[in-house]
């Protein structure tokens, strides 16, 4: 006999915390359930965040997101390697784009490694 069990998702807001570091730093951790996925990258009230859903029923357990904040022109440092694109906007006449990166290769979050 089986049965059905119904999966909840549920959507969180997080905010990049750049300015936290003297100087402020693009490079942001953020501790995610594994299975986070982002949804969007936005500004509201002056500052950057991530919306992402994730699974509640069956949680899976935190891991370390890295993501990279940069715009338009600038260079995203050699060390860091590039995982994806989360999103780009316009705000107040500049662009900004963020990236899911990583620092350690071979040990990359979320990412299964062959």
């Amino acid at each position: 006999m089986s049965y059905y069990i119904p999966q909840c998702s549920v959507v969180h807001k997080h905010k990049l915390e750049i300015y936290q570091n003297v100087p402020p730093s693009p490079h942001v951790k953020l501790a995610l359930p594994a299975d986070a996925e982002i949804l969007l990258f936005d500004m509201q009230l002056n500052d950057f965040y991530i919306w992402e859903r994730h699974n509640v029923t069956f949680p899976k357990a935190p891991m370390e997101f890295e993501f990279y904040l940069t715009g338009t022109g600038n260079p995203i440092p050699d060390h860091l390697l590039v995982l994806g694109h989360i999103g780009s906007f316009q705000s107040a006449g500049f662009v900004w784009h963020l990236f899911r990166v990583s620092d350690q290769i071979g040990n990359i979050a979320g990412v299964d490694n062959v």
